[in-house]
């Protein structure tokens, strides 16, 4: 059973329970983090695993839940299971964190593009009639069964219980509470953290191919802003990028071959290579039917693109692209599809930096 707000709160020191405020439990815009410059450890650091999958606020109000992404838009249809499970929290509550799904321990983002899409989703597919272990799960068995593999909440913030506004409380107090606000079970899972020694969790993450951690400030209040409070710190390099394009290969029929991607600089649309590998049968469907409503006739590149058999879209999909490096033609090296990202302002996409090791 869910703590009450006022045994929750109990815990908390006087100045703590002064920062707290009244309100109603709503959707907030959600607090996103900067690229870090650096790898680092600090005792007044929490260090956690960045995930990789679909950022998502739940609101529970008077006993009714629901999920948002992070630009407001609902999700209660596309995720009817973790909507059930938010039941185990109090009837007033925000909780923020993220939806993943698994390929036998890696977190995979493609395998949630069946659940994003509703043309691909299967209505009859429940956690219960799927694997019941998360870190094993077995993407292969449920494609053979034709739904998609379980997906999994991991929560990291709690806004706010009952009445009470949580914000203006440092993080390290907000995960605390979080922690001892229910009892974590299937498919609601805590996002655990380390304090301080963030340069030996960046060599966990890496050694375990994970997509990296992300840094947050122990001290910080939840502020619905892009913060140097929070920072994310990569293993590989990864971005979001832009679809400007297709190849088709000759005599193919309805398939494609390569995604011709981009990035803005200023209003210019500047060409940054093609893709033609991280595909796969979970995902084709689709992205192939997200490219066929962008068609376009002209070429929306600023930079001379010098392919054959192109199909040209309107540069608004947002996909997520793996890479080792960026060439000094500012083109990718060796990259390699990751999903689409839904949600996103093309607009917004520009070139990123690198990563710098201290």
């Amino acid at each position: 059973m869910p703590k009450t707000a006022e045994r929750l709160l109990a815990t908390l020191s006087h100045e703590e329970r002064k920062a707290l405020t009244h309100g109603r439990p709503v959707f907030r815009p959600p607090m996103t983090g900067k690229s870090a410059k650096r790898i680092f450890s600090d005792d007044d650091w929490l260090f956690e695993r960045k995930l990789e999958g679909v950022r998502c606020l739940a609101v529970r109000e008077n006993g009714v839940s629901h999920l948002y992404d992070r630009d407001g838009e609902l999700l209660d249809a596309n995720f009817p299971d973790i909507l059930e499970a938010l039941d185990k929290l109090p009837p007033d509550a925000v909780v923020d964190g993220e939806i993943v799904a698994f390929d036998g321990k890696k977190m995979r983002f493609a395998y949630l593009e069946p659940y994003l899409d509703p043309g691909n989703s299967q209505p009859g597919y429940t956690l219960e009639s799927a694997n019941d272990d998360h870190a094993d799960a077995e993407p292969a068995a449920a494609r053979r069964e034709k739904r998609p593999p379980p997906c999994w909440f991991y929560l990291f913030d709690l806004l706010q219980v009952g009445p009470y506004d949580l914000r203006k409380l440092p993080l390290e107090t907000r995960k605390l509470l979080l922690r001892n606000l229910i009892r974590f079970s299937k498919p609601l899972r805590f996002t655990d953290h380390r304090r301080a020694d963030g340069e030996h969790l960046f060599e966990i993450a890496c050694r375990k191919d994970w997509e990296g951690i992300v840094a947050k400030r122990a001290a910080s209040p939840y502020r619905s802003a892009r913060v140097d409070d929070w920072l994310k710190i990569k293993c590989k390099q990864r971005q979001e990028l832009v679809i400007g394009g297709y190849t088709v290969p000759p005599g193919s029929k309805g398939a494609f071959g390569e995604l011709l991607i981009g990035y803005f600089e200023g209003q210019q649309f500047r060409y940054a290579g093609k893709v033609g590998t991280g595909f796969d049968h979970q995902s084709l469907g689709s992205l192939k039917q997200a490219l066929d409503q962008h068609r376009q006739r002209q070429c929306p590149f600023t930079d001379p693109i010098d392919e054959q058999n192109c199909h040209w879209l309107s540069p608004e999909l947002v996909c997520e692209v793996g890479f080792t490096a960026w060439t000094r033609g500012m083109k990718l090296r060796q990259p390699r599809y990751m999903g689409l990202r839904r949600g996103r302002d093309a607009r917004a996409i520009v070139r990123g930096d690198s990563l710098e090791v201290a």
